[in-house]
């Protein structure tokens, strides 16, 4: 029965702060005894504890906001730390009598105490992540506000909390584990942001980023990430268009990973109806068919994307390396000197070629992958 002492002695800790933390030993202790009779109100006890130590902070804070025991950072784990423990405690929580009725004893208390609360888990949330701490405290905090309202035990108000709330703060926990390098946790809040229609432009970057270094840590996760990043550029581009080229660009690549390359060179070919002037959209038109099998329709968007403004470095390069290797291809078919034919190579495939590549070293100095074409390029030119 020393389960059932200890929790005896640690409800002594409940609404008072100076036992609070033998109290939390104590129900610790309890909690982790197999033999204790009674984890439901173990579990129950911790919650209590948790939960009646912030609320009499939070009173000290309201009175005096310097009041060295209102310290937000410890406010901010009691509220989170109650919260798991209510929780435990409501799952729990349910017995059944001799008549086949389903009873409770906690349940209702537990779920008023966490109601009142909901709004306080973004609040402190906020204030952790203002602080800098994104990681475990504003995220945990700004989780559970996100949560709490599909729970069962719900109240209608916190159930009818806004989605663009929820979704704000799915991102701020998302973004707060993103900045700490914890890729998983990033990912499950930020793909709950969106689900819950989140407005933030940045979200769907941050999204798509997390899945890419996830993938890129395990690759045996690569299907998992790939569909994810395909639902997260999906909406980005529905709602943005290709005002980003991220979005665009990282729906078709994992369409077209993911067997869509049907519908990817679809959304291709109309953007670039609607959006002709756009290098970007012929360039990753050229990557679809190079994926496709198609050379000759891949050198041609490339060409076209290179000959655009606004075209970038990788864009430039690999337009001169293919109309290059088209042009070597060519001058291996020749046989003899065939001058004027060597000559017309030189002119409409390496000259040209030549041209990408030197506005894309303007563009990227230090790119090996264009010094290499370029130095090829100019060795051929010598001949």
């Amino acid at each position: 029965m020393s389960g059932q002492n200890e929790l005896k002695r640690a409800t002594a800790g409940i609404g008072k702060l100076d036992k609070l933390e033998e109290s939390r030993r104590l129900v610790n202790e309890a909690k982790q005894d197999s033999a204790c009779p009674d984890m439901l109100r173990a579990y129950y006890v911790a919650g209590k504890l948790e939960i009646s130590a912030f609320e009499i902070r939070e009173t000290k804070r309201k009175i005096n906001p310097g009041d060295k025991l209102a310290d937000v950072a410890e406010m901010n784990r009691e509220l989170c730390d109650g919260y798991d423990n209510y929780l435990r405690a409501l799952q729990l929580d349910t017995t059944i009598d001799a008549k086949g009725r389903a009873k409770v004893r906690y349940s209702k208390e537990i779920a008023k105490s966490l109601n009142l609360h909901h709004s306080d888990y973004y609040r402190y949330g906020a204030e952790m992540y203002n602080k800098r701490k994104y990681y475990p405290e504003a995220y945990r905090s700004f989780m559970i506000y996100g949560e709490m309202p599909r729970q069962s035990w719900a109240t209608k108000s916190v159930k009818e909390t806004r989605d663009s709330l929820l979704a704000k703060s799915y991102y701020y926990a998302g973004i707060g584990a993103y900045s700490a390098g914890e890729m998983e946790a990033a990912a499950v809040a930020l793909g709950k942001a969106r689900e819950h229609g989140i407005s933030e432009e940045r979200s769907y970057i941050f999204e798509i980023a997390t899945w890419k270094n996830i993938m890129m840590r395990d690759p045996s996760k690569e299907s998992v990430a790939k569909n994810a990043i395909e639902a997260s550029a999906r909406e980005a581009y529905r709602r943005y268009g290709t005002k980003n080229p991220l979005y665009i660009s990282s729906l078709i690549s994992t369409m077209v990973d993911n067997g869509k390359t049907v519908e990817a060179r679809e959304i291709a070919d109309r953007e670039i109806g609607l959006h002709p002037d756009e290098s970007h959209l012929y360039a990753l038109r050229a990557w679809i068919n190079e994926r496709d099998y198609e050379p000759d329709k891949a050198l041609a968007d490339y060409c076209k994307a290179a000959d655009l403004k606004g075209a970038n470095a990788e864009t430039l390069t690999k337009a001169a390396k293919k109309l290059y290797e088209r042009g070597r291809e060519l001058w291996n078919r020749l046989e003899g000197a065939e001058v004027e034919k060597r000559k017309e190579i030189k002119e409409k495939y390496y000259l040209v070629a030549k041209g990408y590549a030197e506005r894309a070293k303007e563009l990227s100095p230090n790119d090996s992958d264009t010094e290499l074409v370029l130095m090829s390029i100019n060795y051929d030119l010598a001949l």
